[in-house]
């Protein structure tokens, strides 16, 4: 990444955030922080739309991560969620995955949260690029359509047996068979 990475994180322990945020500093990934266990703010800082990554704790003590996905889900989709959490059952690993959450870490495996950061943050990039793709190609498609129709010369596509295909309105009129 060229800039620091942006990340709002859901946690009410103070200890917890200190040994989280030590580990991301020892693996060598530049951040800047936000931390909140409010859930009207981490609603607002979710809207704002200037974090690169989410990640939460799973149980707070006045609510959970599956609201903080929900509201993530809604303002930023694609931001990644990462669940940092003490323990998680698997049936609710799986459910949150299912409902959006890009990965989730257990704190006695924090080792591995900087490589699951730069992972998600990598596969939105990935679908970014994915997206405006798809979107170019559309439009090349509807520039050619738009061209294909409109064009007065005679257009046609024809397979290797000479068999014509496709043809513009222009070269259906010269055939006498009318606008396709």
């Amino acid at each position: 990444m060229d800039h620091k990475i942006r990340i709002l994180y859901a946690e009410d322990s103070a200890d917890d955030v200190e040994l989280t945020l030590r580990t991301l500093k020892k693996a060598g990934l530049e951040y800047e922080h936000s931390v909140s266990s409010d859930l009207a703010e981490l609603g607002r800082l979710i809207e704002s739309g200037t974090f690169d990554v989410f990640l939460s704790d799973y149980n707070l003590r006045k609510f959970d991560a599956k609201a903080l996905l929900k509201k993530r889900n809604e303002a930023a989709p694609d931001m990644p969620f990462i669940i940092v959490t003490g323990t998680l059952p698997d049936e609710s690993a799986v459910e949150l995955v299912k409902d959006g959450a890009t990965d989730y870490v257990l704190k006695d495996r924090l080792s591995r949260l900087p490589s699951a950061i730069t992972m998600a943050l990598k596969e939105r990039e990935e679908k970014r690029y994915l997206e405006a793709a798809r979107w170019e190609l559309q439009e090349s498609e509807k520039r050619f359509r738009d061209l294909f129709e409109s064009s007065p010369d005679l257009i046609f596509m024809a397979s290797t047996e000479g068999c014509v295909t496709m043809g513009n309105p222009a070269f259906m009129l010269a055939l006498g068979a009318g606008p396709a």
